[in-house]
């Protein structure tokens, strides 16, 4: 049994077995797509029908694992499958063979939305199956899997490129034919606490795939990206990273904003209601 390295939680933080012990979880909205990709093989008598995936929660009752089988070597659980069927509240779930008695657990939180304005957020499919790993639904639709993470933009270090065409008359005196500008940005994964080196691995693989979205927005590599890493601390088990991407930033702005006034009109709405007495029942958490 193995569970693809392009899953939405992370199972091994791939820390050094000297290094400090400190707790860390993985944070998600409700209605991010929390997905697992899990693999037997066949050759070695391993089944489908021993692969077993659940929730607990010690805050609330967790939602029944969705499960999808593809062929006879994979499976897909969708532990919130993005709908928002989820409470908020630390949960920990564990994935396991039956007959083996092989598994792995992790935990992840599950968080309002104003816990999750210095996080950025991963979306990523394939348009075809690869590295063990489930892109394409039984309907060839794209099955993406969503991975959070504290980090930002750094403008600061923001690459003004210049792509063209130039031509060179007989006296060298040049002239631009065409041109375009094609801004490359730098990628922070991890604060000034930084993330498990397992985080820089998932943010790696998610770039890789052909279908990748920052933010709700398109996003690509450039040629040649790789990771940094960079140490906080000798024996310190966190670390943070960066990798130049390229994206529509200016799409990210307008998102922003309107987070930012949908944020502002909540706020007022609470001092309006706080100022005249008033209650307001909502779902909502502000």
């Amino acid at each position: 049994m193995v569970i693809s390295e392009f899953s939405s939680v992370v199972f091994d933080r791939e820390n050094y077995k000297y290094d400090e012990e400190i707790d860390y979880r993985q944070m998600f909205s409700r209605k991010d797509k929390i997905r697992l990709c899990v693999g037997v093989d066949t050759r070695a008598g391993e089944k489908l029908s021993d692969i077993n995936c659940y929730m607990t929660s010690d805050d609330s009752t967790p939602p029944t694992v969705q499960r999808e089988e593809y062929g006879n070597s994979f499976i897909v659980f969708s532990l919130n499958a993005g709908v928002g069927n989820i409470d908020y509240g630390t949960y920990k779930v564990n994935v396991g063979n039956l007959f083996t008695l092989k598994g792995y657990s992790a935990e992840f939180d599950i968080v309002s939305e104003d816990c999750l304005q210095d996080t950025m957020v991963l979306d990523y499919s394939d348009t075809r199956n690869k590295f063990d790993t489930v892109f394409r639904d039984k309907s060839n639709n794209p099955l993406f899997y969503t991975f959070r993470f504290l980090g930002s933009i750094l403008d600061r270090s923001t690459d003004f490129g210049i792509e063209g065409a130039i031509f060179n008359d007989q006296s060298m005196q040049s002239k631009t034919l065409s041109g375009f500008i094609k801004d490359t940005y730098t990628l922070v994964v991890g604060d000034n606490n930084g993330v498990p080196n397992g985080f820089g691995r998932k943010v790696r693989n998610a770039l890789s795939c052909n279908i990748c979205y920052l933010n709700k927005f398109q996003a690509s590599i450039t040629e040649a990206t790789s990771l940094s890493r960079e140490d906080i601390g000798d024996s310190y088990p966190f670390f943070r990273f960066t990798a130049e991407i390229n994206y529509d930033k200016s799409a990210l702005e307008s998102y922003n904003l309107k987070n930012f006034r949908y944020l502002c009109n909540n706020i007022k709405t609470k001092l309006f209601l706080t100022a005249t007495g008033k209650v307001l029942t909502t779902n909502r958490r502000f």
